[in-house]
C-alpha cells in the first residue's frame, strides 16, 4: 500500500466529495471526517514546513531519518503513532495549525468490506510480481508488456478465477507468500470520495493488525488522501452491539479515565472494545475489556474494572454513592491528618492542603467535588471522595 498523502494547497474536504460508485460499500452518506495529527518537530528538528497558509510539506532535511516518511498520530502525542498511516517525505498536505506544536489533518473516512484474494507471481511464464526494498510486493509489466492497466486478482490459486478488481502496474501492496507461485493478501477497495477513482488498501499484517483503526490511502488520480476502515460482518456487528450495550461505551468515544498515580480523572478515548476473548499485542484479552488512551499513554481495562476506572465524559464524574460519601467528610484545609500508604501498608502524618468545594479543573486535571489534596513526607496526592474514608483519618 502506497501512502502518498497528497492534498491540493488550500483545498477543503467539504463540497468536493463525490458519491461512490458502490452505494452499499462507500456511499457518500457513510463518509465521516476523522482527524489525524503530525508534530511540527521531532527531536528538535523541523519535519513540517508551512509553504502557504494551511499547506504543509513533510521534510526530512533536518531530521535525516532513515524512513520513507513520518507516521500520523491519532492524538497529539508522539507515542500515539499510526504505523500504517504515513506522510511520505516531500509530499504536500493540507492541515490546520493547532497552535501547540501540532498540525491537524481532517480526512474522509469510509467503511469497506475486505476480501482474501490471490495474485500470480508469473503470467505466461514471465515474472509479474517482485519484492521491493521495503519487503512489500510490486507489480511489474516490464517483461510481459501487457496492454492492460494492471494485474487481476483471483479468488483462488487458479489463473482463470479472476475478479473485477486489479492492482495497477508498478503499484506496491502488502501480502504473504502463499507458495506454488502465488501471493495472498487481505484487500479492501474503495472509490475516492473526490474523483471516484478505484483505490486499493492492503495494510501490512492485514486489517487485524490495525486493531480496527482506519488506514490512510491515497488516490493515484487526484491525488488526494482519505481513510478506510474495515466494515465488520453481520456476526461481528452483532457482537460489537452487545458489547457496547453491556459496558455502555463505544469505540472512539470520548471518556474520563481514572489515573491512580494522579488520583484524578483525565480525558481519554476508547480505542478498542474486545467483543470476544482474543490475543492482541501478545496479551490474552478477555471479552468485554476496553483499550483506552489518555495523554499518558494506552492501557487495557478489564471488564470488572470498567465501572471504577472509566466514566462518560461530562461536567461531573462522581457516582451517586460518591456524592453521598462527600457529605460525611469532616475535614478542613490545613488540618493535620494521617494518610494511609497502600505501597507501605502503613499510616503516615500528613496535612490537608485543599478540599474541592465543587467540580473544578486543578493542575490540568478534572477534580470532583469533595476530593482532597494531601501532603506527606513522601509527597502530595489527590484522594477522591469515595476513597477518603479508606485513606484519611483524623490525627490520634
Amino acid at each position: 500500500m502506497l501512502l502518498s498523502n497528497f492534498k491540493k494547497p488550500g483545498g477543503s474536504w467539504g463540497g468536493d466529495i463525490k458519491a461512490s460508485k458502490d452505494s452499499e460499500e462507500t456511499s457518500s452518506a457513510a463518509i465521516q471526517i476523522r482527524s489525524l495529527y503530525l508534530p511540527k518537530q521531532v527531536n528538535g528538528s523541523s519535519v513540517l514546513d508551512e509553504e502557504m497558509k494551511n499547506s504543509w510539506r513533510a521534510t526530512n532535511e533536518n531530521l535525516e531519518a532513515e524512513t520513507l516518511g513520518i507516521c500520523f498520530r491519532s492524538a497529539k502525542r508522539l507515542d500515539a503513532k499510526l504505523v500504517n498511516d504515513m506522510a511520505l517525505w516531500e509530499t504536500l498536505l493540507c492541515g490546520q495549525d493547532e497552535g501547540d506544536a501540532w498540525v491537524r489533518f481532517d480526512m474522509p473516512l469510509m467503511q469497506v468490506r475486505t476480501q482474501r484474494l490471490f495474485l500470480p507471481k508469473q503470467a505466461n511464464g514471465i515474472t509479474v510480481l517482485v519484492k521491493d526494498s521495503t519487503g512489500s510486493w510490486k507489480t511489474t509489466n516490464a517483461e510481459l508488456g501487457a496492454n492492460t492497466v494492471g494485474l487481476s486478482f483471483r479468488r483462488s490459486k487458479k489463473l482463470d478465477d479472476k475478479v473485477d478488481e486489479i492492482v495497477k502496474w508498478g503499484q506496491s501492496f502488502h501480502g504473504s507468500d502463499a507458495m506454488k507461485g502465488w501471493v495472498e493478501c487481505e484487500a479492501a477497495f474503495a472509490d475516492c470520495p473526490f474523483c471516484a477513482e478505484r483505490g486499493l488498501c492492503t495494510p501490512e499484517g492485514g486489517f487485524a493488525a490495525t486493531e480496527g483503526a482506519p488506514v490512510v490511502i491515497s488516490c493515484d488520480c487526484c491525488p488526494l488522501q482519505f481513510q478506510v476502515k474495515r466494515r465488520p460482518d453481520a456476526a461481528e456487528e452483532e457482537a460489537a452491539a452487545q458489547m457496547e450495550a453491556s459496558c455502555g461505551f463505544r469505540q472512539h468515544e470520548q471518556v474520563k479515565v481514572y489515573s491512580a498515580s494522579k488520583a484524578a480523572w483525565v480525558d481519554g478515548v476508547v480505542d478498542l472494545l474486545a467483543s470476544c476473548a482474543c490475543q492482541i499485542e501478545g496479551y490474552d484479552i478477555p471479552a468485554g475489556a476496553l483499550k483506552v488512551s489518555t495523554a499518558s499513554g494506552c492501557k487495557w481495562i478489564l471488564p470488572h474494572q470498567i465501572k471504577d476506572v472509566v466514566q462518560k465524559s461530562g461536567p461531573r464524574v462522581m457516582s451517586a454513592i460518591q456524592e453521598e460519601d462527600t457529605e460525611e467528610v469532616a475535614f478542613c484545609e490545613k488540618q493535620k491528618v494521617q494518610v494511609y500508604s497502600a505501597s507501605r501498608d502503613a499510616w503516615f502524618d500528613g496535612v490537608v492542603e485543599k478540599i474541592a468545594a465543587s467540580d473544578c479543573k486543578l493542575e490540568g486535571y478534572d477534580v470532583p467535588k469533595g476530593a482532597m489534596k494531601l501532603s506527606t513526607k513522601a509527597g502530595s496526592k489527590w484522594v477522591l471522595p469515595h476513597e477518603v474514608k479508606k485513606f484519611v483519618r483524623k490525627m490520634h
